[in-house]
């Protein structure tokens, strides 16, 4: 007889954003988002995803995406309202 299980893999901490402030206003195109690190309970490699949009105009996109710094520097039109998030996902995908 064969027994089949599955081992856990817990998902790393939220990032904490950092920069720019939410709400923040007069930002300039060249801004770096940044935020800090997560962390894993199992010790498995980390990366980010960073999710941008226009607040006027969704949907979320990925403008990057297994990156292992804690900053991205987007491209960005001035007048425009966004939104970002970063996403952190370890080395199993959770």
């Amino acid at each position: 007889e064969t027994w089949s299980f599955t081992t856990l893999n817990n998902p790393p901490t939220k990032a904490i954003l950092i920069a720019p402030e939410n709400e923040a206003t007069d930002v300039p195109v060249d801004v770096a988002l940044e935020w800090q690190a997560s962390t894993d309970p199992d010790g498995d490699a980390i990366t980010y995803n960073v999710l941008l949009m226009e607040a006027d105009n969704p949907p979320v996109s990925v403008v990057a995406s297994e990156i292992t710094e804690l900053t991205f520097s987007p491209r960005l039109e001035r007048g425009i309202t966004y939104i970002w998030q970063i996403s952190s996902i370890d080395e199993y995908g959770a």
